[in-house]
């Protein structure tokens, strides 16, 4: 009898909880990075009147778009999507890109709080946490160019460092 080759299993993408994703620098980063935007915020609309004010719905928007952004970078690499069904996807460069953009928009969001913050304190409190989150995303920046490029920004590319479009 000759066995028949149709018959094989295809390679099955399981997705599960990768816990030890929170232990590292960066999964640490995401998660303060996200109560920090989300705190940030909540001060903001916690006052009724914020969206009479043009800089603060900016602020708003920016602060919001980076916590889901952040909240899509954390569920992806604690659920491993990245690695069974998005697999084709250069995550190491996504990332590096989202938290540039991200400390951009919390950057002009925090200085936007912090110019009209002067009588309210959850609008210093925003803007504190806005800060505080801008500086997080210069960190998570540095740390996955290292970690997609082999080095830091600032350090001369080696011929042996290892090519991330190929």
């Amino acid at each position: 009898m000759s066995q028949n080759s149709s018959n094989k299993a295809a390679p099955s993408s399981s997705i599960g909880i990768n816990v030890g994703f929170l232990a590292t620098p960066i999964g640490v980063a995401l998660i303060v990075e996200f109560f920090c935007t989300m705190l940030a915020w909540c001060f903001i609309v916690s006052v009724w009147w914020w969206s009479h004010w043009h800089s603060l719905q900016f602020a708003v928007f920016g602060f919001i778009f980076s916590w889901l952004c952040t909240l899509i970078l954390l569920v992806t690499f604690i659920l491993g999507l990245h690695g069974s069904v998005c697999s084709n996807l250069p995550w190491g460069i996504i990332q590096v890109v989202l938290n540039a953009l991200m400390f951009f928009l919390c950057l002009i969001a925090s200085s936007c709080v912090a110019s009209g913050s002067k009588r309210v304190e959850n609008f210093r409190a925003s803007a504190a946490f806005g800060f505080i989150v801008t500086v997080l995303f210069v960190a998570s920046f540095l740390l996955t160019f290292r970690k997609t490029f082999g080095r830091f920004p600032w350090q001369k590319a080696t011929p042996s460092s290892h090519n991330v479009f190929v």
